[in-house]
């Protein structure tokens, strides 16, 4: 075997298994869970993440306003939350979802409404 052909058998070699190596797609749902959806001024509550994702955070907000972080603590799948309201009205919970991986796709927030009654 000359050395053309053997450099041609290795040329197919590499591109032959670069093309059949996959990389891994990961696919997340962000999920947001609470013990209670309507709870009264002061009582607590408590979130949970249930989401597959590598970590997320929280965040509340009014219908129109900005949504804040109640902390920047990454939580990871399972962890828990507590909240205490100190004002009347309907909030949305945000769960925020990240990935360390750049080969995934899927629901990157998820949220849910809490009334707050007086």
């Amino acid at each position: 075997m000359n050395i053309s052909n053997l450099t041609c058998i290795i040329l197919f070699l590499s591109v032959f298994v670069t093309a059949c190596r996959k990389e891994t797609t990961v696919i997340t749902k962000a999920c947001i869970s609470a013990n209670r959806y309507s709870i009264k001024i002061h009582d607590t509550i408590i979130f949970t993440n249930c989401s597959q994702a590598d970590y997320a955070m929280v965040g509340f907000k009014r219908k129109g306003e900005k949504l804040t972080f109640l902390t920047t603590d990454k939580m990871l799948s399972g962890d828990k939350l507590s909240k205490t309201f100190s004002d009347t009205g309907i909030f949305l919970a945000v769960l925020n979802t990240y990935m360390n991986s750049k080969n995934y796709y899927g629901d990157m927030d998820s949220s849910l409404a809490i009334t707050v009654l007086p």
